[in-house]
This record gives structure tokens, sequence and C-alpha cells, in this order.
């Protein structure tokens, strides 16, 4: 009678090591199958073997590549507010992979196409303004995953304008003492309103 009486398969993983056989199973007539589930990235080989009832036995061999295609799970970090000038500090370190994430590559503008690596670089923005900065997390299978997080510089403040002169001086001899007066002033030399909370006197002798 003709048939098979058994299919079986030898595995080899990427590092050489041969594990089986294992019995093939037969889902429809004429179709075998193995299942199993690689625990390593790589190459893989594998002969499967058939028996016929006589004992006679037909090798196919073959291999197939088990591949990384899930890119990394990129976290770029909060977003932030920041004075122009302060240094800000990046942390890409919550973003994750199965296997690790290889590389780390922070990318924005700022008057100029700027690009940083690592997993926590620091950069100090020359330019007020907000800045959407697009951090790249890669595997070491070339898989990649993006997220952004924005930054805000703010300007520094302006420079406070002093205040106008007191007016309306006024030296009143009194003994041996002089009495000084005047009209306290109420605004700053660019017209903002002012507070005055003291003043400071000095004496200079007279030619």
């Amino acid at each position: 009678a003709g048939g098979l009486a058994a299919v079986t398969v030898m595995l080899r993983d990427p590092t050489g090591t041969w594990t089986g056989p294992f019995p093939m199973a037969e889902p429809s007539p004429g179709a075998y199958a193995h299942a199993f589930t690689p625990a390593d990235l790589g190459a893989y080989g594998f002969t499967a073997s058939a028996r016929d009832p006589s004992g006679n036995v037909a090798d196919a061999s073959g291999s197939f590549l088990v591949r990384d295609t899930t890119a990394p799970l990129a976290d770029a970090g909060p977003d932030r507010t920041v004075a122009q000038g302060d240094t800000v500090t990046f942390d890409g370190s919550a973003s994750s992979d199965a296997r690790g994430v290889a590389n780390y590559t922070w990318t924005f503008d700022d008057g100029a196409p700027i690009a940083l690596y690592g997993p926590t670089p620091s950069y100090t923005f020359r330019n007020a303004g907000t800045f959407v900065v697009t951090l790249a997390a890669e595997d070491a299978s070339g898989n990649a995953g993006t997220d952004d997080a924005v930054v805000t510089v703010e300007p520094p403040p302006p420079p406070i304008a002093p205040p106008k002169p007191p007016t309306d001086l006024k030296a009143t001899p009194r003994g041996d003492a002089i009495d000084l007066g005047w009209t306290a002033p109420t605004e700053r030399t660019d017209g903002s309103p002012l507070t005055v909370s003291g003043y400071a006197l000095s004496r200079r002798s007279a030619p």
C-alpha cells in the first residue's frame, strides 16, 4: 500500500544547534506542517524527512530568516517651557522595545537643523519661540518609532526703565542744618507707573 508512515522535521537555530526530530501533522491530505515559536532572531534551517511503510526515507532541506519588524515605542518626555539661555536636557529613557532601543536621535530646527544623539542629550536654544522636537527611537533591526515634545522658549523680559528724577528740589537752611525737599516722581522714563520705595542722598563739597 502507498502513503507515508511518518514525516518529521529537524530545526537548526541561529547558533547552529539542531533540535528534533519533531513529528509533522497532516492538516489536509498530502500537506504536512509543524508549528513553533522562534526564540531568537536570525537564520534558521530545517530538514524534513518522509518515511514510507517500507522504511524508505526522503529528505528535503531549507532555511528561513526571523526578523524583528516591531518598532520601538518612543517617548520624548513631557512638553516644557524654559527661558531663553537655559539648558534643556531631553529624556527618552522611557522609550521601550522588546529587544532594546539601540539608537536615539533628536531633531528640530533652531535657526538651522539640529540633531542630537543619545537617550538624554542637552541643548541650549539660541532663539525664542515654540520648537517641536522629534525623537526617533531605533532598534538593532532598523525599526524606528517616533514621538514629539514641544519646547516653548520664552525671551528674556525687557529691561526696567529707570525712574524720572525728582522735581521741585528745595534746600532750606534751619540753624546749622538744611532741610531738603522735593516732589517724588510717579513715572519711569518710559512712562510706566512708579512707586518709590526709598531715596539715596550724597553730599558733594562746593568747589
